[in-house]
């Protein structure tokens, strides 16, 4: 029997104590309705509906070419976070210490 993934092989019979990620199937039959005509308003995944900016495409060029592929720190990169905590004190004038921040 064919799974939701397509995947069409035997299934361990731990396979089926696996809760489903019923947003895909939400995202599948919004895709059927749409082929049929209807206008859907996508809400189901936080799928963007724009193509990634061009800035933000040139940056992953640049780290993919230069070998800078490694994980984050658990807590978000440490630049990320005081560029965050300055956007607090400049947009909302608060002072928040970038070591509050968490961005995962």
């Amino acid at each position: 029997m064919p799974s939701s993934s397509g995947f069409s092989g035997p299934l361990s019979r731990r396979t089926t104590l696996i809760a489903p990620f019923h947003v895909m199937t939400l995202l599948a039959r919004a895709r059927e309705l749409e082929a049929e005509g209807r206008s859907i308003v996508h809400l189901e995944i936080g799928e963007p509906d724009f193509s990634t900016p061009e800035p933000v495409r040139a940056a992953g060029e640049r780290a993919v070419k230069s070998g800078d592929l490694v994980y984050t720190p658990a807590l978000g990169m440490t630049a990320l976070r005081r560029a965050s905590a300055g956007f607090y004190r400049s947009r909302y004038g608060v002072d928040v210490d970038y070591r509050r921040i968490v961005i995962t």
